[in-house]
């Protein structure tokens, strides 16, 4: 959860109030918000025109996580006096963590508007803009705050963050070393400059980095676990060791951490380690294959082959088309003594690699995945942004290539008119209604804002003073999702739904909006852990667990409501990979290509699923294949990962 910290500002009013409006600033600033509050409620109940009051209570109220009370007591402030810039700005900031962020957008710019040369508005901004993506924007606002103000630690701090995430290295790096200049304690800038000098092979820089944030900050696990991954790259197995133990007394439950130490354990031959950290691994996570292949394999080393049978059985049974599975498992019957059963799972392996022969060569659906060399693949995201496969596949690595993003309905533009065929959006322009046209497609918004309200205020006339239907809530959903108003727009589809349960295209755009907004909560904890926004550091609730599942469940509505669709089967296929259900992501992708043979971007992501998984040969096939159908992105990948 982001803190917000203002300056004081003095008192007035009547006598009678000045004592509460004084004990809510000291309240307010020994982080004792609700006591805040009640302070603020007195004065507001009896004050005329309470806009500073009510101000306050907004800060207050953010503190705790009342983001929509927050924003409520903002827009008072606003009502009340129109030209408060610090409530625009506040407002955008808790928008911002509503994931409303064409609302932030707006509101920042009206702050900014009030107060052209403020450089915490434009940090602020600059940071939202990095949040969305949109990282040029993100640039110009950190420059312009930096002209204004050069003094500002953060402003370089999330410049340089952007500068990475650009590619920029050298440009991240001198922007961190500013940083620190500014502020010789700023623990993060010396952290971000260790992840920056890392991925620059500077590991013998980056460890001095590290060691330094772990002197103003001994407790963070995040820095021991770099710090960790920086010793492993310098051949330091038991330093690499120590820092792993390390998270493990800060952060007991990280499952990421357990794995990458029990797989070094394994390479030291500490194999009773190993198990224990594996068993651990199981226990936190009971779907996570990788513990039970890497246990059993263990097991099998030490003879222990009725224990190694009944891991390799876990994965067949998480993995039911694994062709390794059943062949180390047909290695540990054959040595338990049990000939028959180990014939049989050699058969079966076999049977499974023909299978997925047949199927690559027909170009059909294949509800398979072969686990090859599980033994070398780290879940490297479980935890921590930069959380790294010490061993296993390239693409898991530090790879720039992302899977195609989720098909949804949205606004056509004149610049994008080549969407996914969709009887629905056929129907729907050819009735000219609304003067909308819509689009199935997975690109980039490119309509203006002032162009979305446009249209957003005629969909409102339109429900106002006429018969609402499904469809006029659905168009203001596309709307509001468009802008970014993620909150909104799941309101929106939600009414869609309630006015007709049938109208599936709701049903689509609503699981895409959801799982926006669960990516994004979970890049404020992973990827944006050292973004602030302002002068004061701000850092991002954390979010322990994020559920996909109201995700799913809008899914399998919109497919039992219409199973042919092959986009919802992608979608589907998308939400499982971020799961990290890497069997179901197949399928579902394969589903889509039974539906629609000339479906690149299912071909594209299938393929990337299947190298990720050591499956280079099928993936490749896949990779050949989505760039035959335009997807110019799987030519990067075969020239990475296919030319070996």
């Amino acid at each position: 959860m982001s803190v917000l910290i203002i300056s004081v500002i003095p008192a007035f009013g009547q006598v009678n109030l000045e004592h509460f409006i004084r004990q809510g600033k000291i309240a307010l600033y020994k982080n004792e918000y609700s006591e805040a509050i009640k302070h603020f409620n007195v004065v507001i109940e009896r004050k005329k025109d309470p806009f500073e009051e009510y101000f306050y209570r907004g800060i207050a109220k953010y503190n705790l996580g009342d983001y929509r009370g927050a924003a409520f007591d903002f827009t008072q402030t606003v009502d009340i006096h129109p030209f408060y810039y610090r409530a625009y700005h506040y407002r955008g900031v808790t928008y911002s963590s509503m994931m409303e962020k064409g609302k932030a957008i707006r509101d920042l710019d009206e702050a900014l508007s009030l107060d052209p040369y403020n450089a915490e508005i434009l940090i602020s901004r600059g940071t939202v803009y990095l949040q969305m993506g949109r990282l040029k924007k993100a640039l110009d606002d950190f420059d312009e705050a930096i002209l204004i103000d050069g003094s500002i630690p953060q402003a370089y701090l999330n410049r340089a963050i952007t500068h990475k995430e650009l590619e920029n290295y050298v440009e991240a790096l001198n922007d961190c070393n500013r940083a620190i200049r500014e502020n010789n304690f700023f623990k993060k800038a010396f952290a971000e400059r260790g992840l920056i000098r890392y991925e620059m092979g500077q590991f013998d820089e980056a460890l001095k980095d590290f060691n330094q944030a772990l002197k103003l900050d001994e407790n963070n696990s995040r820095y021991y676990y770099f710090k960790a991954l920086t010793l492993y790259k310098l051949g330091d197995i038991e330093g690499t060791l120590d820092n792993y133990s390390k998270v493990l007394e800060l952060d007991p439950t990280n499952a990421l951490t357990y794995y990458n130490r029990a797989i070094i354990y394994s390479q030291v031959k500490e194999y009773k380690a190993a198990i224990q950290d594996l068993n651990r691994v199981a226990t936190l996570n009971p779907n996570n294959m990788l513990s039970y292949f890497n246990r059993g394999h263990i097991y099998y080393k030490l003879n222990e082959y009725e224990r190694a049978i009944e891991d390799y059985t876990r994965v067949i049974k998480l993995f039911p088309k694994s062709a390794r599975g059943y062949f180390m498992r047909a290695a540990a019957r054959q040595k338990a003594g049990d000939y028959e059963a180990a014939n049989k799972d050699r058969r079966m392996g076999n049977l499974l690699l023909q299978e997925h022969d047949r199927y690559a060569q027909e170009g059909k659906a294949g509800h398979w995945v072969d686990s090859t060399y599980f033994s070398k693949i780290i879940e490297f995201e479980a935890d921590f942004r930069t959380g790294e496969a010490m061993a296993g596949t390239d693409i898991a690595e530090k790879t720039r290539i992302h899977p195609e993003k989720n098909f949804t309905f949205r606004l056509l533009t004149s610049n994008n008119t080549q969407g996914r065929s969709s009887d629905y959006v056929s129907r729907f322009n050819q009735k000219k209604q609304y003067g909308i046209k819509l689009i199935l497609d997975n690109s980039e918004s490119t309509i203006p804002s002032p162009k979305l309200q446009s249209l957003m205020d005629s969909i409102d006339s339109l429900i106002t003073f006429s018969a609402p239907s499904a469809e006029l809530y659905f168009l203001k959903g596309i709307i509001n999702q468009q802008m970014q108003n993620l909150t909104t727009a799941i309101s929106n589809y939600n009414m869609a739904m309630v006015t007709d349960p049938y109208f599936y295209p709701a049903y689509l755009n609503n699981a895409d909006a959801i799982y926006e907004m669960k990516e994004n909560i979970r890049n404020h904890t992973n990827k944006l852990q050292n973004i602030s926004l302002g002068r004061n550091q701000v850092s991002s609730r954390e979010q322990s667990k994020v559920s996909y599942e109201p995700v799913l469940k809008d899914l399998n509505n919109a497919l039992s409501l219409k199973s042919a669709v092959p986009e919802t089967w992608f979608n589907q296929g998308n939400t499982l990979l971020t799961l990290k259900k890497h069997a179901g992501a197949v399928q579902s992708y394969s589903m889509a290509i039974t539906l629609d043979k000339d479906f690149g971007e299912a071909y594209y992501n299938r393929g990337l699923t299947l190298i990720y998984l050591q499956d280079s040969r099928r993936g490749c096939t896949d990779m050949s294949k989505a760039g035959e159908l335009g997807i110019d992105a799987a030519y990067e990948v075969i020239r990475k990962y296919c030319n070996d």
